[in-house]
């Protein structure tokens, strides 16, 4: 699989909000978004999932332009995962995680026994098999997130979007959502995430956008992208960036720590 990103320009109608956009995923990565609140992340997202079209350049999946596809068949290669998502009605777990079968149905058909044995595979994947029958609006927000990847996997995309998966999560559920996200990754999915937080982009990511007003405002590996210097100038705030002392499980192989984001407070 392969991702790509080639001079996009994305906005609504006349008003452009990102220019010159060039990036590319493959099968095995994790791209963090990186940026301040405004700067076009979700604006981006939409353009990649054909939510809006792209005022130039290009955006292909396998060197298919999306711009040629329909949205069923956007569907089927790349799933979305929203950021939040509250159903206005008390489905079943499972019956969730079925509707991610819609982009493979009729516009009358209802799932299968194939669609549901894809389902359960799924729950086996990501280890929520004891949610199946459980009422979505009533489990946590850890487990809600966990159900909207499933969903997203019964698409059998190629690639998944995630806008913030570990928003509002707490701290263990934000590191359970997070190391599902690697595993999918190296089972061979592509993956575009936003996050707020750099030290998640240390951890999971393979490589890094920092996202300013306008366009990109660099693209590589985290070591390289994500610098006191960086930071600084996208945020406005004064951090340093410290190595752990703990080798990181995935880089053994180069001897790479882990590192933190650590902010430098000022005396008043």
């Amino acid at each position: 699989m392969k991702f790509r990103v080639c001079n996009g320009k994305c906005g609504y109608g006349t008003t452009t909000v990102l220019q010159d956009v060039t990036f590319t995923v493959e099968s095995g990565e994790v791209l963090c978004l990186l940026g301040p609140n405004g700067t076009g992340k979700t604006t981006l997202f939409k353009s990649i999932l054909g939510l809006l079209k792209i005022q130039a350049g290009s955006i292909e999946l396998d060197g298919k332009d999306l711009l040629t596809l329909s949205r069923a068949q956007i569907a089927r290669m790349i799933g979305y995962i929203p950021q939040a998502h509250n159903p206005p009605f008390p489905f079943k777990v499972l019956d969730v995680i079925l509707m991610g079968r819609t982009a493979h149905l009729g516009v009358f058909a209802s799932p299968g026994k194939e669609d549901l044995k894809i389902a359960e595979e799924i729950l086996d994947t990501l280890n929520i098999r004891h949610l199946r029958n459980k009422i979505y609006t009533k489990i946590s927000g850890g487990e809600k997130q966990l159900v909207m990847i499933a969903r997203a996997l019964t698409q059998k995309p190629l690639m998944l979007v995630m806008d913030e998966p570990t928003a509002a999560l707490d701290f263990g559920n934000q590191l359970l959502v997070l190391s599902h996200i690697r595993r999918l990754a190296d089972s061979g999915l592509g993956i575009v995430m936003a996050s707020h937080f750099p030290d998640h982009a240390f951890l999971y990511s393979t490589k890094v956008i920092l996202l300013k007003s306008g366009g990109l405002y660099a693209v590589g590996t985290p070591a390289e992208v994500i610098t006191e210097q960086n930071l600084e100038r996208l945020y406005g705030v004064n951090v340093k960036i410290v190595n752990t002392g703990v080798q990181n499980s995935r880089d053994k192989s180069e001897g790479r720590e882990i590192q933190v984001c650590v902010p430098v407070l000022h005396a008043s």
